[in-house]
């Protein structure tokens, strides 16, 4: 009993003496210079060497050391790509110093690479939040920061099994596992850091790149849950739902048979994201022009690849009304509710009314921006009243 108990005792002290250093990391670790002082002193040894040993550390010294390279990476952009390239320091050789920038991958072959530690163990052993969050952070750091080289290294290791396991990898693609928590997890924000990812993924890599291809049937349905997990804990201003619309809107842009790529959605899922996206727009945020904008867009590019046929829905018949389809048809005020979007007042009825005193440039941009907005809430509102009730829309399928 004592002893064992004294032994414990001690090394929650030891870890919490290595959570308060950590914590000083991370503190300076924003501040370009000294992110780069950490990287090429002994710190960056530490730092490496708690993320490599994760199980043995607690969730929050993990998140610490994950966050402090996340940092690092946001604060100099250029070691991302070195950051990226690095292993598990346990190896005295590969020690980097403070004439190389990039630590060079001199240590025996089992030392694990970080795009291993943090896409193919934390991300599937870890169930802290947190950490989590700073893992993604982290991945998103480095596509957004890293060269092209760099970028290729992690959306390979996103989506693909842990090479180095063969053909006896032990677990899915990490893209699987980030879906499954997004579908999962009501943490805020680990779905906005996942999000984010997700976000610069397709920001980053063309649609018809090999690994995307499959993307849209994997991360809608996903997305579709996840605007109902957002709206359920009060996303405060509607950000992280705004995000969750605009990858919609991406994934399914490009989306079309001159690409060879359709779409298969099930009428339960469609239904369900024509309902979301008319929530959204007409009755959650009618007085958010941004959310409008994207909501409105993506509910008439809904429509739109339906009746193109870029979009199929099995089971949808020839008969079925398309109002019916993006379960709308509950909507009695929907027409109204869209005549009022597209009759709306445009911003430059007001423009003369801004006092010069308050950031005129900044101001003007502002104004420029909502302007454009609300021509899209109008030109989108447009459409989908010509799709749903100009014509008699029985659809031909």
């Amino acid at each position: 009993g004592t002893m064992v108990d004294q032994e414990d005792s001690l090394q929650d002290e030891e870890e919490l003496e290595r959570i308060k250093h950590c914590v000083l990391l991370w503190d300076k670790s924003v501040v370009p210079e000294q992110a780069r002082a950490i990287f090429e002193g002994e710190d960056m040894i530490t730092v490496m060497t708690f993320i490599a040993r994760h199980p043995s550390h607690s969730d929050r010294l993990v998140e610490v050391s994950l966050g402090t390279l996340a940092n690092i990476c946001a604060a100099v952009p250029a070691l991302s790509s070195s950051v990226t390239v690095m292993r598990s320091l346990d190896a005295p050789h590969s020690v980097p110093t403070s004439d190389s920038s990039l630590p060079l991958d001199q240590g025996p072959p089992s030392t694990a690479s970080l795009t291993h530690i943090v896409l193919h163990q934390i991300l599937f052993s870890s169930d802290d939040p947190a950490s989590l969050a700073e893992a993604y952070r982290l991945i998103t750091a480095c596509l957004g920061n890293g060269d092209h080289n760099t970028k290729e290294i992690w959306i390979n290791a996103l989506f693909n099994t842990d090479e180095s396991q063969g053909s006896h990898a032990s677990h899915p693609p990490p893209i699987q596992q980030t879906l499954s928590l997004l579908n999962n997890s009501l943490d805020l924000t680990l779905i906005d850091r996942i999000v984010d990812l997700l976000s610069n993924v397709l920001f980053f890599f063309p649609h018809t790149h090999p690994l995307l291809v499959a993307c849209p049937v994997a991360i809608l349905p996903v997305l579709v849950e996840s605007l109902d997990t957002v709206r359920d804990r009060h996303d405060p201003g509607g950000e992280l739902s705004y995000q969750i619309v605009s990858i919609m809107h991406s994934i399914m842009y490009p989306l079309g048979k001159e690409h060879g790529a359709t779409l298969t959605l099930d009428r339960p899922l469609l239904s369900h994201m024509g309902q979301q996206l008319a929530r959204l727009a007409l009755l959650q945020c009618n007085d958010d022009i941004a959310m409008q904008a994207i909501t409105l867009q993506t509910l008439c590019l809904l429509a739109r690849k339906y009746l193109s046929g870029d979009l199929d829905v099995p089971g949808s018949g020839t008969s079925v009304p398309l109002l019916d389809l993006l379960g709308l048809s509950e909507y009695e005020d929907l027409k109204s509710k869209l005549e009022a979007c597209h009759q709306a007042p445009s911003a430059e009825d007001d423009w003369d009314r801004h006092d010069d005193n308050y950031g005129e440039d900044d101001e003007g941009e502002e104004d420029a921006r909502k302007r454009d907005q609300q021509q899209i809430v109008r030109m989108a509102a447009a459409n989908l009243l010509e799709i749903l009730f100009a014509r008699k829309h029985i659809t031909e399928k």
